[in-house]
């Protein structure tokens, strides 16, 4: 009788034994995770990295355009990563010259054979506008002295274009104010401020607000973008030096700046 008992104890352990054993095959862990999971682990976030645009690298020369009494010197971009890109900004350039030149010759059949001489420099600005300027003097065989003589041009580097002073600030009494306000910027041969003069009333006494305005507005406009500000410049009396140049900080006309222009795509606004 032990004996059959003894075997219906052990026949009971070994049932329960091979339950549990069932159950445990039957739960999964919670700590392995699934063939998906895996793969999911050991694939690489992908990314969407924008296209890399090649930025525009030349290198310029002088070039020199020679007649009768007319010497002007004017830069050429060469060794350049777009060559037809290039070409259409040397084109411009030589187009830029040749209407300067038509401008101070019109209407002037009366004063004799010209004389002009032109030199230009490069402002600093950055790499989406090359700002060039010329200075120089003309004289008429028919007139007593020789006229100084102011030219500039702003190219766009992006899609080749001259870039008129109205299409980067909003021209309207703040602007000029601020021009009145900036700081003078003396030229080679004359200081008018070491002369004596007060720059600020002179530009009152020349002009209105209404017609700097008006004159800031016209695709002529002759200005110069630098690293830091604008260098604005009107024609003055000949006593004077027949042209005047106004530097402008950038932070203080921001509100003028039009911020849809790519030429301001990377600058740092302080009030966005």
């Amino acid at each position: 009788m032990k004996i059959i008992q003894k075997g219906l104890w052990l026949g009971v352990i070994l049932i329960l034994t091979m339950g549990l054993v069932a159950c445990a095959k039957k739960e999964p862990s919670q700590e392995t995770p699934s063939t998906n999971q895996e793969a999911e682990k050991l694939e690489p976030e992908k990314k969407e990295v924008p296209e890399k645009k090649e930025e525009f690298t030349y290198s310029i020369i002088d070039e020199t355009y020679t007649a009768e009494g007319i010497t002007i010197k004017f830069p050429q971009l060469t060794k350049a990563s777009n060559p037809t890109k290039a070409d259409s900004i040397n084109k411009s350039i030589q187009d830029s010259i040749r209407s300067k030149l038509d401008s101070l010759r019109s209407g002037t059949e009366d004063l004799g054979a010209l004389t002009l001489e032109l030199n230009y420099e490069i402002a600093g600005y950055g790499n989406k506008v090359l700002s060039i300027f010329y200075q120089g003097y003309s004289h008429f065989e028919q007139t007593v002295s020789p006229v100084n003589v102011y030219h500039t041009q702003n190219i766009a580097l992006g899609d080749v274009h001259t870039i008129p002073l109205k299409d980067l600030f909003t021209i309207d009494d703040f602007f000029v104010e601020r021009f009145k306000l900036g700081m003078y910027s003396p030229g080679v041969d004359l200081d008018l401020e070491k002369a004596g003069v007060k720059i600020n009333e002179e530009i009152e006494r020349q002009y209105s607000n209404k017609d700097l305005i008006s004159l800031f507005q016209k695709a002529e406009a002759n200005y110069k973008l630098t690293k830091y500000g604008v260098i604005l410049s009107i024609e003055v009396p000949h006593a004077l030096g027949d042209h005047l140049e106004m530097a402008v900080n950038y932070e203080t006309i921001e509100i003028n700046m039009i911020k849809s222009s790519p030429v301001w795509k990377d600058y740092q606004f302080l009030v966005n």
